[in-house]
């Protein structure tokens, strides 16, 4: 099959010959949105703005008034740490509330509850592990971590990081416990 070409259609075209909002069959709704037309002007029903408007506001209400619910009933909890929060991942929505007297024993419940909902195909340590490794936050652990660490893999101060290093490997990663697991 052979095609005739044009001359004029194989040149490069200027900036105003690529505009298509002076086009009578082009309408723009909004910023990089279009309705083209291929037969006269495009017939699009008009959004009144103050619905659009009026649904925000109150969108922007109930969220608003929801807060001040949560607030208000974490205030009545007489605890002095609550938190609430409700998350979406992949599809899933979880919700979880805190109330504890223990700042330690709420950031555990918070990032495990935060683990389990995100990795829920995977075991809650392995999810916390990639977390703090691929956040941007830095971690400060106490050397009787790694000293708990070594321990636990039977190394002592005399042995080498390699033996370290080797064990955790053995062992599938490494696991820092607290004091209070020790």
């Amino acid at each position: 099959m052979t095609r005739e070409t044009d001359d004029s259609n194989g040149r490069v075209l200027d900036a105003s010959e690529l505009d298509i909002t002076e086009d009578e069959r082009v309408r723009k709704l909004e910023d990089g949105r279009f309705v083209v037309s291929t037969d006269g002007p495009p017939v699009v029903p008009e959004l009144e703005s103050t619905d659009v408007s009026e649904s925000a506001s109150r969108e922007t209400a109930s969220i608003e008034d929801a807060r001040r619910q949560i607030s208000a009933s974490l205030a009545e909890a007489s605890v002095d740490y609550g938190l609430e929060a409700e998350l979406l991942a992949e599809g899933r929505q979880a919700h979880t509330r805190v109330e504890t007297d223990d700042v330690v024993e709420g950031f555990d419940r918070l990032v495990e509850w935060y683990a389990n909902a995100v990795g829920a195909r995977t075991p809650q340590e392995d999810t916390l592990g990639i977390l703090l490794v691929e956040s941007e936050a830095s971690i400060s652990y106490p050397a009787s971590a790694l000293t708990a660490l070594a321990a636990s893999h039977g190394l002592s101060a005399d042995d080498s990081i390699a033996e370290l290093v080797a064990a955790c490997r053995e062992a599938g990663g490494v696991q820092l416990e607290s004091d209070s697991q020790q």
